[in-house]
């Protein structure tokens, strides 16, 4: 990216300007977002998946769980209330956790909301530390 960006700046050194930025505050909104994406990701690929969580609203990562099973993330909603609109891809397990414990939410089939949903808070990101 930063060769994109036309900065010379190495790898290290621009893992380290991410890693060194604050973690946004954590808001009550943020905690328990009302258009909450689900979707699957890889810690290793083809290994290790996760499950990320997105405030749809805000553009932003909420959480990332250990794994795509269904009681994960029913005790992630149960702790984070209040979502009314839930985004997720076809996986069965996330459908049934929205069901479960977010039964008058408006449960929506859209496959790779969360990865468009968080790649513009991402760039800007990188673009920022990258000028800094």
């Amino acid at each position: 990216m930063a060769a994109v960006l036309a900065v010379a700046v190495s790898r290290v050194t621009l893992i380290s300007m991410l890693m060194a930025l604050p973690d946004p505050a954590a808001t009550s909104s943020a905690l328990s977002p009302r258009v909450l994406g689900v979707d699957d990701f890889a810690f290793f690929k083809g290994k290790t998946y996760g499950t990320i969580l997105v405030d749809v609203d805000a553009s932003m990562v909420i959480d990332l769980l250990p794994d795509r099973s269904s009681d994960t993330l029913i005790a992630w909603l149960a702790e984070h209330p209040g979502a009314e609109f839930i985004y997720r891809d076809r996986d069965s397990s996330y459908s049934r956790a929205a069901i479960t414990a977010c039964p008058d939410a408006c449960t929506l089939l859209i496959a790779g909301t969360c990865s468009r949903a968080c790649r513009g808070p991402l760039n800007r990101s990188v673009t920022s530390t990258a000028a800094a």
